[in-house]
């Protein structure tokens, strides 16, 4: 039987905190195999890498699959008692455990009690299902103790059992609707005409002509982020920045929600981040990042968040001001932290990691750093996230290869990166027009490229006016045919830009 490395991935999950909790528990429920299990509990956290051989020939077992096993179900279970307090669901699925028990032991009046407050904290964090759950022990206990008007209650909780359903459907179809639209975004990364269509034809949905009730957190959050969403695909960041705003005043309205679901504030709020980025609001970004910042990680998965959108934005927000230096300087914590947490990073986030490095590098004329990072996207296989950035790689490689000399390898490249733009569905709008320039740089001396790059130029300038808004590694084939034309570093002249928009800004 093939050794799994389970209990090695949820070991290296645990915070320090709930390692210890793990020890601590295991004194008071392990007793006389309590040594064993934890020999074993800190050789799997002892390796990086798990070997299964190793751990059978340090610990001497010939049980090994077994014992991991149990220790695997004992550390769910320690994990269990160690968030109770500290989950909204974790604390109403205990408390309805409880009450199930008194309602058994036919303890009506405390289980009464105690289900007014399971159905407060229910109705605070609209926990729809459990008040479903809620009204049916209410009707038991009020069937069983054969109460005055009994016909009267039961018609009551009956009406306050539709209420709550119309509102659960409501809430799945917004949660639904906001998920597809969530998950065109994270597949193509860049507004693409088709996809905006199929957007756009689920915003019409009934449930975003109206704003929902304003008291439901869940139900205006779905609303208004599906919202943010649509307008972003459509370029119209102004009016995602516009409901984005009202998303954040939303969690400030209820910050019992900031307290209890600190994770996902954290990610709505790097989310306002992207968007302030695309229209040049940067201003809002130190504020912003302390923000998530000053909130307290309660988990792995939860530090592991933290840090791909603290470094994320700020090494783009160093960029955009064109502090370079400052940006490069991230680079060893941002791949410190890429390899601590590998497994936590969604793949979309790690795609744009590497392309924003390769980026950076390739602005400083860094073309050997350059490489190396684009060639992890390249290499990284297909994957259905950011297939902008993936197809952008396969066209910018060919800019790469040609800086670096290795005319040999970019012939080869070259033939390759035509048959994925004859087979890929997605199109920049430049494609054609980088794989011309080149081939025609290939073949002439460099005092002859001068035209190619000039046409080039024109060719990006006219793609420019045509999108009338962002496409991936658009301003890079910009920025990089206009170094070749002005001879100025590439840097130089985003600096220039910076301070130019800068003015702009300022006459306003």
């Amino acid at each position: 039987m093939k050794a799994t490395d389970d209990l090695h991935r949820l070991l290296h999950s645990l915070t320090q905190a709930e390692k210890r909790y793990v020890k601590i528990f295991a004194s008071r429920h392990l007793i006389g195999e309590q040594n064993n299990y934890m020999l074993l509990f800190d050789a799997v956290l002892d390796q990086d890498e798990y070997n299964e051989e190793k751990l059978k020939s340090k610990l001497k077992t010939r049980h090994l699959s077994s014992e991991k096993n149990y220790l695997f179900r004992f550390v769910l279970k320690s994990m269990r008692t160690f968030h109770a307090e500290k989950n909204v669901d974790k604390q109403l699925k205990e408390s309805l455990l409880d009450i199930r028990f008194l309602i058994d032991k036919r303890i009506y009046d405390v289980a009464v009690k105690e289900l007014e407050k399971v159905k407060k904290l229910a109705y605070e964090f609209d926990k729809f299902l459990v008040l479903i759950e809620v009204f049916a022990l209410e009707r038991a206990i009020v069937t069983e103790k054969h109460t005055k008007e009994v016909r009267k209650r039961i018609h009551e909780i009956n009406d306050e059992t539709h209420v709550v359903l119309n509102k659960l459907v409501e809430w799945q179809t917004g949660t639904i609707l906001q998920n597809e639209i969530f998950l065109y975004q994270r597949h193509m990364g860049s507004s693409l005409p088709e996809y905006v269509e199929q957007i756009t034809a689920l915003i019409e949905n009934p449930f975003f002509q109206k704003e929902p009730d304003s008291n439901s957190f869940e139900l205006s959050f779905s609303y208004l982020f599906a919202k943010s969403i649509y307008y972003q695909q459509c370029n119209d960041y102004m009016q995602a920045r516009d409901y984005h705003l009202r998303l954040i005043q939303l969690w400030d309205r209820f910050p019992q929600y900031v307290q209890e679901e600190s994770l996902r504030f954290k990610k709505m709020l790097s989310n306002y981040l992207g968007i302030c980025m695309r229209i040049n609001m940067f201003e809002e970004f130190p504020n912003t990042l302390q923000r998530i910042k000053s909130i307290p990680c309660d988990s792995a998965e939860e530090e592991a968040e933290q840090f791909q959108n603290i470094f994320f934005y700020e090494f783009l927000y160093h960029m955009n001001l064109a502090q370079f230096d400052e940006a490069e300087a991230l680079i060893p914590e941002i791949e410190k932290g890429m390899k601590k947490y590998k497994t936590k990073i969604n793949k979309a986030r790690e795609l744009t990691f590497y392309s924003n490095i390769s980026t950076l590098l390739f602005i400083k004329s860094n073309f050997k750093g350059a490489y190396e990072w684009l060639n992890k996207i390249i290499q990284d296989g297909k994957s259905d996230s950011r297939q902008d950035i993936q197809h952008y790689a396969k066209i910018h490689q060919l800019v790469l290869l040609f800086e670096l000399g290795k005319y040999d390898l970019l012939e080869y490249t070259f033939r390759s990166v035509q048959r994925h733009i004859k087979q890929s569905e997605i199109r920049l709008g430049y494609e054609e027009h980088v794989l011309h320039a080149i081939r025609k740089l290939v073949d002439v001396q460099e005092n002859e490229r001068q035209p190619i790059y000039n046409k080039f130029y024109e060719k990006i300038q006219e793609v420019k006016r045509e999108k009338k808004g962002f496409s991936t590694g658009l301003d890079e084939m910009h920025l990089w045919a206009n170094h070749h034309l002005q001879n100025k570093p590439m840097t130089e002249l985003l600096a220039e830009m910076v301070l130019s928009s800068k003015q702009k800004e300022l006459q306003k």
